[in-house]
């Protein structure tokens, strides 16, 4: 009987967005946690990637085949006028990474929003299982 593979750690989700984010050309992203996010901010990662222009669809779809490659499972994919969306699992972690043009005052950025547009990849990582259990501790 074959075991199940080993749920994949922070770091290595890390590391493999670091992968994906690479295979597609893509530069470094910068990781944050965000204390708005309260007592999930353990369970919840994001990054962000600047581009010069939207990003290529052609760019995400290597990132996604570097992701499947290191063991994710593609959920979703859309793209439409200049935005597109890849939806990604790896147990217990989601990914959901949205491209395109971010205008400053949406709220969708990971800080919160930005004193500029944004124009690049936002990247969203939630550790599924931490989130449940910080979801089952009873409220003070």
């Amino acid at each position: 009987m074959s075991e199940a593979p080993a749920a994949a750690t922070s770091a290595v989700v890390q590391a493999d967005a670091r992968a994906g984010l690479a295979a597609g050309g893509f530069d470094e992203p910068r990781f944050t946690r965000n204390e708005a996010d309260g007592q999930f901010s353990a369970c919840v990662l994001r990054a962000l990637v600047s581009t010069t222009a939207d990003p290529d669809p052609q760019d995400t779809a290597r990132l996604a085949a570097e992701m499947k490659r290191r063991g994710w499972t593609r959920t979703g994919f859309w793209a439409e006028d200049g935005m597109q969306m890849l939806s990604l699992r790896k147990s217990p972690w989601t990914l959901d990474i949205g491209g395109g043009t971010v205008l400053k005052d949406q709220p969708a950025l990971p800080e919160g929003g930005l004193p500029q547009d944004f124009t690049g990849l936002v990247l969203s990582m939630a550790d599924r299982d931490c989130l449940d259990r910080v979801h089952a501790r009873p409220s003070p």
